[in-house]
């Protein structure tokens, strides 16, 4: 995983914390530390990533609810069930309204 960490730290270089945040390349990168277990940075990069799509495209985009999942699957993988349950009962009510 050095080369996913280096990928990370230029994207941070280059492009900059605060732009970071309507990068795509943020959400992909926390799939890459999340399939890898290393959950502390994956969710650093949800995080980023759902900020940016919370502004960009409001908190009921289905984009914006799919961040929120993979942000309550990295909680279920912590075993912190009780987050991880507050977070997928955040994604029913728009997942409801877009998909159903």
């Amino acid at each position: 995983m050095p080369h996913i960490d280096a990928v990370a730290k230029f994207l941070i270089k280059q492009i900059g914390v605060s732009d970071m945040d309507t990068h795509d390349g943020s959400g992909c990168l926390g799939d890459v530390y999340s399939r890898h277990g290393r959950y502390n940075e994956a969710m650093e990069w949800y995080s980023r990533a759902l900020t940016g799509y919370e502004k960009a495209l409001g908190v009921d985009d289905p984009t914006t609810l799919t961040m929120v999942y993979y942000v309550a699957v990295i909680y279920k993988n912590q075993g912190q069930y009780d987050k991880a349950l507050e977070w997928y009962q955040r994604v029913g009510p728009g997942r409801r309204k877009h998909w159903v």
